[in-house]
């Protein structure tokens, strides 16, 4: 078999990136400009040298630019979105079940948790497990009227979100 593209780093860019990242993919960087990734991955790799599942990251990070980030993660793996500055959406499908790490940046920014987003709000040993930031600028927190139901009564759901001036709660859809 070929070599299987895991890394796409484009840190160097100064044009808008397209890119569909494919099931191997574990790391997407994009220098400045307005970039579109999409990242559909398992944070769970299975290594043909060896036996067993690896448990491996997810992480996008671009630059500055007006960034569309699209991520849908499973495994048990943790997944990362960071966005540099300026006018983003960040849309997370799925997060798999480890630790989901969200920084919008600066910039007038606005987060999706669609429907079927697993985003656990729960205590960890260090206090928190998943981290929504929206950063410097008017920020918008999306999500379904579910996700806002189940985490409703949860104390540690406010601590997990942090920088949003606006909440929109309804349907969502992609």
């Amino acid at each position: 078999g070929g070599a299987v593209l895991r890394t796409l780093d484009a840190s160097a860019s100064t044009g808008g990136i397209e890119f569909n990242a494919g099931s191997q993919i574990r790391t997407v960087t994009t220098g400045s400009g307005a970039d579109e990734i999409n990242v559909y991955t398992s944070t769970v790799a299975d290594d043909p040298a060896t036996t067993a599942d690896e448990t491996v990251s997810a992480s996008v990070s671009t630059g500055a630019g007006d960034d569309y980030v699209y991520v849908s993660t499973s495994g048990s793996g943790a997944t990362t979105v960071s966005t540099g500055d300026g006018d983003d959406e960040i849309e997370i499908w799925n997060a798999g079940s480890n630790t989901l790490t969200v920084n919008a940046g600066a910039g007038d920014d606005t987060v999706v948790l669609d429907n079927s987003t697993t985003v656990s709000w729960s205590s960890s040993s260090t206090g928190v497990k998943d981290v929504v930031s929206g950063g410097d600028g008017v920020d918008t927190l999306s999500m379904s009227a579910a996700i806002a139901t189940a985490n409703s009564g949860v104390t540690t759901f406010e601590r997990a979100i942090d920088g949003f001036e606006k909440v929109s709660i309804g349907f969502v859809t992609s």
